[in-house]
């Protein structure tokens, strides 16, 4: 480590903005979380990939103790290799994009971290056409949920249940459902749904008893940080369960939802390493489409 005990990340970024964000922002997370000073040199092919690098990083609110420089080098392995002979750097973060080789990395001892690598960007309909089918359901499921917090056998809420039911339905069926439902279909995943339920709740209670752990542990071994997290799925409400379910799982909190991954708030390493093996994920893909993910 160099002298003045600030550690030295080093990131190897792509053509798109994502992983530079992603990196800049997972460094000034754990450097604030732990109390030191941090500095970040993006590693960028040509002077107006470096001004663009720079426009993005001035968007970010950056604390004084993490600093940010950007090097221009057509061959960025060749640098990573230089600083890990001057053994001034922590870990090196690398955007798949990049087609960087930097194999040689963990075995000189320093961490070597991949950022998520971003899918192709699809801009999806807001409102699509739907039928009487995904009226009916999107009725059925409102009329059910009002009348399970009020009183099922009082005439008041089953009329004004009926009737914020229809509003609902009518406005928002074409948003909610991105397809028209099959009565197959729906009675298939609501079964999973039920069996998917019991699971979430042991998840949920393993996590507490993690996070207990952790919180009376006299070291209090946390390490939080954010993370971008692929959740390998294109539906809307399937994400939006996914992204729920990471919440409610004590030491993950889902903190932003875009088309290319979650960021999520992880507390400790092992936190991280369970949302990484993905058993939630390949949950909700089985409540929506049965069988393996």
């Amino acid at each position: 480590m160099p002298a003045d005990d600030t550690e030295r990340y080093l990131v190897v970024a792509g053509e798109g903005d994502r992983g530079v964000i992603e990196a800049v922002r997972e460094v000034r997370d754990d450097a604030v979380g732990r109390q030191v000073s941090a500095g970040i040199e993006l590693l960028v092919p040509d002077d107006s990939r470096a001004a663009a690098v720079r426009s993005v990083v001035a968007d970010l609110e950056l604390p004084p103790t993490v600093s940010v420089r950007t090097t221009v080098s057509e061959t960025p392995a060749a640098v990573v290799r230089q600083r890990l002979a001057e053994r001034t750097v922590a870990c090196v973060m690398v955007d798949p994009a990049s087609g960087a080789d930097l194999s040689g990395v963990e075995a000189a001892g320093v961490r070597l971290e991949r950022l998520a690598t971003p899918r192709a960007t699809r801009r999806r309909r807001l409102v699509h056409e739907r039928g009487l089918a995904g009226f009916l359901l999107t009725f059925g499921l409102s009329y059910g949920f009002y009348l399970l917090l009020g009183d099922p056998t009082d005439p008041f809420d089953l009329v004004t249940g009926a009737v914020t039911a229809g509003v609902v339905a009518g406005s928002l069926a074409a948003v909610v459902l991105e397809t028209d439902p099959s009565a197959t279909g729906v009675l298939a995943r609501s079964l999973r749904a039920t069996l998917f339920l019991p699971y979430l709740l042991y998840e949920i209670v393993k996590a507490n008893l993690g996070v207990a752990y952790v919180i009376l542990h006299p070291d209090l071994p946390i390490d939080p940080r954010t993370v971008a997290y692929d959740p390998g799925t294109e539906g809307r409400f399937e994400r939006a369960v996914l992204a729920n379910a990471i919440t409610l799982t004590p030491g993950t909190l889902t903190v932003d939802v875009d088309e290319e991954a979650f960021s999520v708030h992880a507390l400790t390493e092992r936190t991280r390493a369970g949302l990484e093996a993905g058993s939630l994920r390949r949950a909700v893909h089985w409540v929506f489409h049965g069988g393996r993910p």
